[in-house]
């Protein structure tokens, strides 16, 4: 007797050399048609496949990969299957908003401390990302999108997923803590619960998920601030302002061409929900990011530069929501297009205050110094270490009066220019005319 699987079947029949059995997927679909006995109706075929649509995801959920339908879990398979389950362009940006978040801190920076901000981060990141992944995949494994992700295409079992989570949540929390400071792991033990516990159920009960989805990618930045100052004062709050202004737009451009998958899958997003209000919020927040630039400059950890520069970088963004918002019947390309611009504006954005950033220049002047020194010699050398002296010390506490920092300014000077290996006159020369515009100032 020969058996045949109708082809609509996604798994494989499994035969051996003393019996013939069904896969473990047995108990969710019917049983095997007998070709002797005969044809398989047309009407129970139809209604045959979408018992097996509808039950597919429940098997691979409960028994792991189907028989020859799922990747060969090679070890490289399976590294790979865990960097994507941590998201690696989310979690890429993420790193980036810490490190933006670290540098625009006053003061000069610690590699160790900065790397393990970083570093801890990025697990803590990759720990809320398995969770979010682990509590969807019912869903997931109804969106196109997603139907192909590790955990609902079962390359990756959920026992998997939570160990690689727990473990995650541990290192990164546990670095943070010894290698930067309490606070910063604090922040990041919250963000874990805060994106698992209260973002992920929302995503299905109301539109207002994004606003607190927001809040989860904010956190970075102010985790970098934290983890360099060990407190959170008015420049982490401006950044985490920047970036949860920022992410409104953007996500709902991004939710509006994806609102048929999202309904799909049972979300509740704007996009789907409320369609005619995606793009009034688009062009509100785009607005509110105007006066994130002079916010910023307010708090004191940038120049009063970035203000006029990053309201003429915001303006773009304005521009596009509000094509979005006026042209009517072109919807699907003009959200794509505000969508594409949000992600080159906040990498614009980050590049501007580098810029902006006085400490920022202190690493590059250093890089020009290993570079150039041995071409033009050692006077090159000293009057770029005598320039390194002043950027570092251009980052005073925010506190002091300027008087009082010009004076540590000169100090500074005086003692570290003795070091410097040019003549003595030049010396005098220099600290007689600094001395002259320190009068002039200080009076």
């Amino acid at each position: 007797m020969q058996l045949q699987l109708p082809i609509q079947y996604p798994f494989t029949w499994n035969n051996t050399s003393n019996h013939t059995r069904w896969s473990p997927y047995s108990s969710f679909f019917p049983k095997p048609v007998n070709n002797d006995v005969g044809q398989q109706p047309k009407s129970q075929t139809a209604s045959t496949q979408t018992h097996i649509q509808s039950h597919k995801s429940q098997a691979a959920i409960r028994y792991g990969p189907l028989l020859g339908g799922a990747k060969e879990r090679t070890l490289g398979n399976q590294i790979s299957a865990y960097i994507s389950l941590s998201k690696p362009r989310l979690s890429a940006l993420v790193l980036v908003s810490t490190g933006i978040g670290y540098l625009m801190t006053p003061g000069p920076v610690d590699g160790v401390k900065f790397t393990s901000c970083c570093v801890g981060t990025g697990l803590a990141i990759t720990a809320a990302n398995t969770y979010n992944q682990f509590i969807e995949i019912p869903r997931d494994a109804k969106m196109s999108r997603t139907t192909d992700r590790v955990l609902p295409s079962s390359q990756i079992t959920p026992n998997e997923a939570l160990v690689f989570a727990a473990l995650c949540t541990v290192g990164g929390t546990t670095l943070l803590a010894s290698r930067v400071n309490f606070s910063a792991a604090a922040l990041a033990l919250v963000n874990i619960g805060l994106y698992g516990a209260i973002y992920t159920p929302l995503k299905v009960i109301h539109p207002i998920n994004t606003w607190v989805g927001s809040v989860v990618g904010a956190i970075p930045l102010l985790i970098g601030w934290v983890g360099a100052t060990g407190e959170m004062s008015s420049g982490g709050w401006a950044l985490f302002a920047l970036q949860y202004i920022w992410q409104i737009p953007h996500f709902l451009a991004l939710s509006w061409n994806l609102r048929t998958d999202y309904e799909k899958g049972g979300y509740k997003m704007l996009s789907n929900v409320d369609p005619k209000s995606v793009a009034p919020q688009c062009l509100y927040w785009s607005l509110l990011m105007l006066p994130v630039g002079p916010l910023c400059s307010w708090a004191g950890f940038i120049d009063r530069g970035f203000a006029f520069d990053s309201t003429l970088l915001n303006g773009t963004m304005v521009y596009y929501a509000w094509k979005y918002y006026k042209e009517e019947g072109n919807e699907n390309n003009n959200a794509r297009a505000l969508f594409k611009c949000t992600i080159f504006h906040l990498l614009a954005l980050y590049g501007l205050m580098g810029l902006h950033k006085a400490l920022v220049r202190e690493p590059v002047i250093r890089v020009v110094k290993n570079l150039f020194s041995p071409i033009f010699g050692k006077w090159i050398s000293s009057g770029i270490e005598c320039t390194c002296d002043l950027s570092v010390t251009s980052n005073a506490p925010l506190q002091t009066t300027r008087v009082q920092r010009s004076q540590s300014h000169m100090n500074h000077f005086t003692n570290s220019v003795s070091d410097v290996r040019i003549s003595r006159n030049v010396q005098v020369e220099i600290l007689g005319i600094l001395k002259l515009k320190y009068s002039e100032f200080s009076s």
